[in-house]
């Protein structure tokens, strides 16, 4: 029975961490290609017609020209009909990869306006409506007037699949007091209320107090914590993508920054790594000694640290999922 449950969380693990990698696309810009159709299509014809050689050259080896010829050509055909394929879905991918990316950055400037707790409270409470998995959502106002504010024990009030959960807001421009005072009134609005799921919704930085009152509160409480990244995520969920403003790509000021992730990124980390292994492979093999095996151990180690580098770099700051408001029992 252990293993069986253990088998069904490495299953639910697994999906939750494709899911996220798929959800995360939005972070990372597509390389742009800088060759037209016409471009591509001509390398495409020169690799196929390179191909078609080699396959050509190695079947005389062992065949007649006659029976090579036809064999190569059948081969490269279907070859290059496989690469255009490839080609074309490869495109497709970084077109959609492309406009996700875009609607992300349109989306973390919207959120970059909002400055008051009302603002934010507002914000969420969209965002939420267009989840299918909130229900019964409401808004808590307080006070009296043609503009009521909002409690300060809790922002909003919903169901997560069937789950009730209290959300409350942060203002970016909040002091560390004030925080403090909002996350300990929402601590004893939970207890009141005899609710066990929260959200806290903090599109700025958190102070030290304030991570400290949340540190407490997960001890007693399931609790998410929402920042910027993860509510463009959710944004991106309810399909809210803002129009793009006249005059602007969502691109600038980035080149500092792409010019890092191309050395630093996922991928390249990836690359070390395999690189590292190619290294230590043929050293294996060839046995180096003296100054060309220092060399060899001196160019694993290198490529090792900067994989291990881009690991730590785009490690995501911690895991996230709404389905931790929900009870073990439940999942």
């Amino acid at each position: 029975m252990n293993t069986f449950r253990m088998s069904q969380l490495f299953r639910r693990r697994l999906l939750r961490l494709r899911k996220r990698r798929q959800r995360l696309a939005f972070r990372f810009r597509p390389k742009e290609d800088p060759r037209n159709n016409a471009a591509r299509t001509l390398d495409l014809l020169v690799l196929a017609a390179v191909f078609w050689l080699g396959t050509l050259v190695f079947l005389a080896q062992f065949w007649p020209p006659g029976l090579a010829l036809p064999v190569s050509l059948a081969v490269a055909a279907a070859g290059g009909i496989t690469a255009g394929r490839f080609q074309k879905k490869r495109e497709q991918l970084r077109r959609q990869r492309c406009r996700l990316w875009l609607a992300g950055q349109r989306c973390r400037e919207e959120i970059k306006k909002l400055t008051t707790r009302e603002e934010v409270a507002i914000f969420t409470s969209l965002l939420l409506a267009g989840l299918t998995q909130f229900t019964e959502l409401r808004v808590n106002q307080g006070g009296k007037g043609k503009a009521p504010s909002i409690v300060r024990a809790a922002a909003l009030c919903a169901r997560y699949k069937g789950v009730s959960v209290a959300v409350q807001c942060l203002s970016p421009a909040s002091p560390e007091q004030e925080e403090v005072k909002l996350l300990e009134a929402f601590g004893q609005f939970l207890e009141q209320q005899e609710m066990r799921s929260a959200l806290i919704v903090a599109p700025g930085t958190l102070s030290p107090g304030a991570r400290r009152v949340i540190a407490g509160l997960r001890k007693k409480y399931r609790v998410v914590t929402l920042n910027e990244e993860k509510l463009v995520e959710l944004a991106l969920q309810a399909g809210r993508q803002p129009e793009p403003e006249s005059g602007r790509e969502g691109a600038g000021g980035k080149e500092a920054a792409a010019g890092f992730k191309q050395i630093l990124g996922q991928k390249k980390g990836i690359s070390y790594l395999l690189a590292a292994g190619v290294l230590w492979l043929i050293q294996a093999i060839s046995s180096p000694t003296g100054f060309r095996g220092g060399i060899y151990l001196a160019l694993i180690a290198v490529n090792l640290v900067l994989a291990l580098i881009c690991y730590v770099v785009n490690r995501p700051d911690d895991d996230f999922d709404l389905e931790d408001l929900e009870p073990e029992t439940a999942k």
